[in-house]
């Protein structure tokens, strides 16, 4: 995934035709928040957790799901005001400049490999309060990285 967002990032700022780097920022787009996703640099023998199977929220699922759908819908915030939010609240790390995707995705191997990353088959709310800090910082993350990597792109 590395090796592809730089790729496609070069096309972004090439003198491709119009519809190449329309797709090219389509990837980088997707690959920049792919990347801040733990699971995503989790192991590959249950495939992101695609096949770890829990229970959350009352309903069977996947570890993997949790992590895109359901920790952000237990929010209950409507999309449009956790955007503004997301996009108000700038990150207290100062790595949000770090746009490297080798340390975004370094950053979500270690939350992966952290010892209590994978819960037991029920997902308590001991697991969900410690860990959803963490998705909005990477959400957040995601989005003040995307906007680096384009500036940078464009300059």
């Amino acid at each position: 995934m590395i090796a592809a967002l730089e790729q496609q990032t070069q096309i972004l700022g090439s003198k491709e035709s119009g519809e190449k780097r329309l797709l090219a920022l389509k990837y980088i787009v997707h690959f920049m928040g792919d990347i801040h996703q733990p699971l995503h640099a989790g192991y590959k023998e249950d495939k992101g957790s695609n096949t770890y199977q829990i229970q959350a929220f009352g309903k069977a699922t996947n570890l993997h799901a949790l992590w895109d759908f359901g920790l952000i819908k237990n929010l209950n915030t409507p999309t449009n005001a956790l955007v503004l939010d997301l996009s108000s609240n700038k990150t207290q790390r100062g790595d949000y400049f770090n746009i490297e995707p080798l340390n975004a995705a370094t950053e979500s191997c270690n939350i992966a490999h952290e010892n209590r990353f994978y819960p037991t088959r029920l997902v308590d709310q001991q697991y969900i309060n410690h860990y959803t800090p963490i998705l909005e910082v990477r959400l957040r993350l995601a989005g003040e990285r995307l906007a680096q990597l384009l500036n940078k792109t464009f300059q």
